[in-house]
């Protein structure tokens, strides 16, 4: 929000200046609270090997429910309200931006063809 403000001309100097205080890390768009939840969903896959078929009440870390912020990212993604930074992050550990169900059948018929191959 203060970088928005800040590139608006919103903020008065006192502002200014403690903004340049912070640390540059504390300024990018990725939030603590999402990067917790992001680091829950790459600890998923590094685990289990896919963010498919995540039970319901599964919690990283964070304490989110993991099903529900995967969810949320795809919303956020169709909405066009997630940032590029996010995008990228997400399809470094391969999400899925298709809806849950499309999904689960893609990889359900994906595993049967490798299944009947062997």
């Amino acid at each position: 929000m203060q970088k928005k403000a800040l590139a608006e001309g919103k903020l008065d100097q006192r502002q200014v200046e403690l903004l340049s205080e912070l640390p540059l890390g504390e300024m990018t768009e990725t939030s603590a609270p999402w990067q917790q939840a992001y680091q829950d969903a790459k600890e998923y896959v590094c685990t289990f090997g896919s963010l498919q078929q995540i039970p319901e009440d599964y919690r990283g870390k964070s304490g989110k429910k993991l099903k529900s912020w995967i969810l949320n990212q795809r919303r956020a993604m169709r909405a066009g309200k997630l940032s590029a930074e996010k995008i990228q992050k997400l399809d470094a550990i391969g999400f899925d931006w298709r809806d849950a169900k499309k999904a689960a059948g893609f990889y359900s018929e994906r595993q049967k063809f490798f299944c009947h191959s062997l």
